[in-house]
């Protein structure tokens, strides 16, 4: 395997995968919202943060 790697990538370490972990539930714009949210009121607790996520951004 390692041969294969070091001929297909020039090294015997794969890249990795980029697909690699969960799936993110919010889109960008979502994402941004929120990013907003914590910088403005850097103080929630993650209940709260929930809330506001489980209120404003519908997710689908």
């Amino acid at each position: 395997r390692w041969k294969a790697n070091q001929l297909n990538h020039e090294s015997v370490i794969p890249p990795v995968n980029p697909l690699q972990g969960r799936p993110q539930i919010l889109n960008p714009d979502q994402t941004h919202d929120l990013l907003t949210l914590l910088a403005e009121a850097p103080e929630m607790y993650l209940d709260e943060i929930m809330d506001w996520v489980a209120l404003y951004q519908p997710v689908s």
